[in-house]
């Protein structure tokens, strides 16, 4: 298992913990760029200066996070760091854009600065020599619509996540350029110098035949309708559930809603893309999503497996059969309702075990991307050893 480029602190106070980080890679002499993950009890202020003093010289981004992955395991308070060395990338730029709610985003400013980087059309960027890595605040509620601004442009597959703290949805941000931003995303682009591979995994069933969607609202990420009939009210039904208690516990706890054992779902060319619901709109019966579903596209039901590690283990077991024991670095983005999925199950410790044989760096997020924001996703960019 290959630590050298993952550096990790659980010191509480913010200035401490960044000197740990730099104390820990002081003896990589060819670090390029540095990626970290920051528990929400971080000052964030406090904590971008410190790392800007500790790495004044090297570009470095982050988000804030639910809870922490290294390889050490899983981690509540602590700051994670991944260095992106000579010998892993070639190359990157970093651009934050900031307002990322507002109605007038722009991002072809943005996309020209990447194209003068590296003096070539987005397009034309191989997609086995480039990646791209997105972190947005959770506060912004912009994925789909920063998504829907790039995809057209690129060529290469993006992944990332949705900053995330523990539930409070308040304490949600990005690091970049020595700041702390919030309505806000930093996008990075890489020229990888290794092989690379991006996977995901996920612990679904389906359950009933897809219909379409016939309303939504991307930017309110509200599904009005499916099949021409109040959404709330189909959904009920293709999942066996009871309109009436559908938002009795969702009320009460984020994490224990019906709803979030009852996924949607899109497919693209046989592909699982997961949707969560958040809860019912009783107003309309309408159902206010995590990730919403495009008008027009065919919406797919999914029920979370009983047995979700049991379910996880096999998969992530294949990874390493399915890369020859090769992966040297594995960028790890889970959702955070599959780790109160296992968490409930009672064994999470065994599933911190899988994180570590992986070599996995990252967090667990409010939303996962995979070219397209999903959600009850995990998602992972596997570094390889060549």
């Amino acid at each position: 298992m290959n630590k050298k480029n993952i550096a990790i602190s659980l010191n509480k106070n913010v200035v401490l913990a960044a000197k740990e980080i730099k104390k820990q890679f002081s003896d990589i002499t060819n670090i390029k760029c540095i990626m970290f993950f920051a528990s929400h009890l971080y000052d964030p202020n406090a904590l971008a200066s410190a790392m800007a003093e500790q790495f004044p010289d090297i570009g470095w981004f982050g988000a804030t996070s639910n809870k922490e992955i290294s390889p050490e395991g899983v981690h509540m308070g602590s700051l994670v760091a991944f260095a992106f060395t000579s010998d892993i990338i070639e190359d990157y730029h970093l651009e934050v854009v900031e307002n990322l709610s507002s109605d007038s985003l722009d991002m072809e400013p943005i996309l020209n600065k990447f194209v003068a980087h590296y003096n070539r059309p987005l397009r034309d960027l191989e997609s086995d020599k480039y990646f791209g890595l997105i972190f947005i605040d959770f506060q912004s509620k912009s994925e789909e619509k920063l998504f829907n601004e790039i995809s057209d442009s690129v060529n290469m597959v993006f992944l990332g996540a949705t900053a995330s703290d523990d539930w409070e949805f308040k304490k949600t941000g990005i690091y970049a350029n020595g700041k702390y931003y919030r309505d806000a995303a930093i996008i990075g682009l890489f020229k990888s110098k290794r092989k690379f591979a991006f996977e995901k995994i996920e612990s679904v069933e389906e359950v009933a035949t897809p219909l379409l969607v016939t309303k939504s609202d991307l930017h309110s990420k509200i599904l009005y309708e499916i099949d021409g009939r109040p959404a709330a009210e189909v959904y009920c039904e293709m999942n066996n559930l009871n309109y009436e208690t559908l938002n009795k516990d969702a009320k009460s706890s984020a994490i224990d809603g019906i709803c979030r054992k009852h996924p949607l779902g899109i497919k693209i060319d046989e592909q699982v893309y997961l949707r969560d619901v958040s809860h019912a709109d009783e107003k309309n019966k309408s159902l206010v999503m995590v990730c919403n579903i495009p008008e027009g596209m065919e919406v797919h039901f999914y029920r979370v497996v009983d047995g979700v590690l049991a379910n996880t283990k096999p998969q992530m077991k294949a990874l390493h059969k399915k890369y020859n024991n090769k992966i040297d670095y594995c960028l790890t983005f889970s959702c955070s309702n599959r780790l109160e999925d296992i968490k409930k199950e009672g064994n999470a410790t065994d599933f911190y075990d899988l994180l570590t044989e992986l070599s996995s760096i990252g967090f667990y997020t409010f939303g996962e991307y995979y070219t397209v924001p999903v959600n009850h996703t995990s998602t992972y960019l596997i570094l390889l050893d060549e």
